[in-house]
């Protein structure tokens, strides 16, 4: 079975078009308190070219034994960051980590 690969190119930063620029990025949410939302802007290591490009993110709980923060939705999103609102369904303030995903379109 053929496997492909996808190589980061230097074009990238340009915005060339045909290429397709795939980020991630990893950031903690701070304390979320409790009963609560939070905004938190995660800043991608290069700009994309423009705003055209598909966002993705999940929490990781930094308390193993509970599943209370969640990404309830993407804000705002502009070529060098987005913005993510994350809510807190516990009674107590947790902290957890935001995986974020964006792919050129």
């Amino acid at each position: 079975m053929p496997t492909a690969s996808i190589k980061r190119l230097p074009e990238w930063e340009a915005g060339a078009s045909g290429v397709v620029s795939i980020q991630s990025v990893r950031v903690t949410t701070g304390s979320v308190t409790a009963s609560s939302q939070l905004e938190v802007t995660v800043t991608w290591p290069q700009a994309f070219p423009s705003t055209s490009y598909t966002v993705m993110a999940t929490v990781e709980e930094a308390t193993a034994a509970t599943d209370t923060l969640k990404v309830l939705k993407i804000v705002s999103r502009s070529a060098t960051d987005c913005v993510i609102r994350v809510q807190n369904v516990n009674a107590s303030a947790r902290t957890g980590t935001l995986h974020v995903v964006g792919i050129s379109d």
